[in-house]
């Protein structure tokens, strides 16, 4: 090579590449032919511009397609596994995620564990928790509440190498929260350099909102489930389950040739006791039997408050 010509890719004044051109020839290039590289270069600038606002405008439709396909999953699905497993997958298979990770909190433990992943099952430690502290990126995310963008994990102090995942290069977390309460981390992990930018923070930060909202509306159905099933006052079953329990208890009875047995017990002069002592002495003392009854009673005893001051346990 004897001349070289160089001239800049330019997206408004931001230099996005090189156009070279080299010959074996010495003094090969003219002003005429500077001009006309520029040219090209600028028409070759515009090409790769509009393939990128292209590329923005498919990346946008995608990550809109998704926050709308989990939003109809959280009406339409009522068990929390499932959905949290089909989030998972719908994240990883839109967008192309090496690995896509949901993790809630262990009040307990003050661990992350894993809910939900999609990704290379072979080697994924399922059984794996995080602890939440200021290292590792999920635990740094659930002890701070705030999301974290790594572009390469090598150069990122937070960054906890796991042997399962030797490939990661870039990870993204945001948290889960319920009014300002960390509840889970939703993660992201590539094995390419800088595969994540704002556009993916912004979709994941909504699609954790969807999930919260997922949680929320899971628990208030299990509460509503609870409260159809249970007596106000005692907190035991109603009669409503104690039917649908003993009814059951009758099929397998039959069906396995075992016995069961029923108590059923009362209060002596309990209306003698509220006109002497009041509704709310009353009440009070329905309660206290009641958690007498409890701690008397094997967990697999179905208690229930028949009505009134009549109670009936079911012993399997």
């Amino acid at each position: 090579v004897r001349s070289e010509m160089c001239v800049p890719l330019k997206v408004k004044d931001k230099v996005i590449g090189v156009l070279n051109v080299e010959d074996t020839k010495l003094d090969a290039f003219s002003k005429e032919n500077l001009i006309l590289v520029s040219t090209i270069a600028g028409q070759i600038s515009m090409i790769i511009e509009k393939a990128r606002i292209l590329e923005s405008e498919k990346k946008k439709s995608k990550q809109l397609e998704a926050i709308q396909e989990v939003s109809k999953n959280i009406v339409s699905v009522l068990d929390i596994d499932k959905l949290f497993q089909q989030i998972a997958n719908l994240i990883n298979n839109t967008f192309g995620y090496y690995y896509t990770i949901i993790l809630l909190v262990d009040e307990a433990s003050k661990e992350l564990f894993i809910k939900a992943f999609s990704g290379p099952t072979i080697k994924f430690p399922i059984r794996r928790r995080v602890k939440i502290s200021e290292e590792g990126i999920t635990g740094w995310v659930a002890k701070t509440g705030k999301p974290l963008l790594v572009g390469d994990v090598s150069k990122e102090p937070k960054y906890l190498f796991i042997e399962e995942f030797p490939d990661v290069r870039s990870e993204l977390a945001v948290p889960i929260k319920i009014k300002d309460k960390v509840i889970g981390v939703l993660d992201v992990e590539s094995v390419e350099l800088n595969d994540f930018d704002e556009s993916d923070l912004t979709t994941l930060t909504t699609l954790s909102e969807l999930i919260a909202i997922a949680i929320q509306n899971a628990n208030l159905y299990k509460e509503s489930e609870r409260l159809a099933i249970t007596d106000d006052l005692t907190g035991l079953y109603n009669t409503r389950y104690l039917y649908a329990a003993l009814e059951k208890e009758l099929e397998r009875s039959k069906r396995y040739g075992h016995s069961f047995s029923i108590i059923i017990f009362d209060i002596d002069d309990f209306k003698k006791y509220n006109d002497a002592y009041g509704h709310l002495a009353g009440d009070q003392l329905l309660q206290e039997l009641a958690t007498l009854v409890i701690k008397k009673c094997r967990s697999t005893d179905i208690i229930a408050r028949y009505g009134g001051e009549e109670f009936v346990i079911i012993l399997p």
